[in-house]
C-alpha cells in the first residue's frame, strides 16, 4: 500500500510529518500502549477484507486509515520514548510544543 504512493520512504515520512497538526500531537501523545492497541483492534474489524487477496481498489479505499495510523504511530513512539528517557516536552496553550 505504501509503494502505491510512488514516493520514497523519506518523502512519504516527510509528507506525513508535515500533515500532523499541533492539536493532533497533543491528542495522540498518550504513552500507554494499551490505548493504541484498543484503537487498532477496533479498526481491524472494519479494514480487514474477507477475501485474502488485497486489490488495488482495497488499498485505495483504506489509504486514509494507513496514513492516520502511521502518523499516530510516529507521534506516539516519540511521546513514549520521551517518557521513557525523561524528556517531557512542555505544551503551550496554543498547542505548540516548546
Amino acid at each position: 500500500m505504501i509503494e502505491q504512493r510512488a514516493l520514497s520512504y523519506s518523502e512519504y515520512a516527510g509528507w506525513l510529518s508535515r500533515s500532523i497538526l499541533p492539536a493532533q500531537i497533543i491528542a495522540w501523545s498518550d504513552q500507554r500502549p494499551a490505548i493504541w492497541v484498543g484503537e487498532s483492534i477496533a479498526l481491524r474489524k472494519t479494514v480487514y477484507p474477507s477475501d485474502p487477496g488485497i486489490s488495488w481498489d482495497y488499498a485505495y479505499q483504506h489509504r486514509s486509515e494507513l496514513d492516520d495510523r502511521l502518523k499516530r504511530g510516529g507521534v506516539r513512539i516519540a511521546a513514549y520514548l520521551n517518557w521513557v528517557f525523561g524528556s517531557h516536552p512542555t505544551v503551550e496553550r496554543s498547542g505548540k510544543q516548546k
